[in-house]
């Protein structure tokens, strides 16, 4: 029952765009392991809120963040 309740991680690629007044002006991707891909992208944010590029001195600074699986992560069992 607890496998239904915490499906098991996978991993994900996160590619995050930083951009400024709607112009990119960087991109990271991060691997990052989640259980879906909302999880995926909320590890995505917190990484990029950690970036040199994510400085809140930045006019109109927004992020993107894209998804996507990947072939890393929890083993399968």
């Amino acid at each position: 029952m607890t496998d239904q309740l915490h499906p098991k991680p996978r991993g994900y690629s996160a590619s995050v765009e930083f951009l400024s007044d709607g112009w990119p002006y960087a991109r990271e991707v991060y691997q990052v392991e989640a259980s879906d891909e909302c999880g995926a992208e909320r590890l995505a944010h917190m990484c990029a809120e950690d970036s040199v590029y994510f400085d809140l001195r930045i006019p109109d600074l927004a992020t993107s963040i894209a998804v996507d699986p990947a072939d890393f992560g929890a083993e399968d069992a």
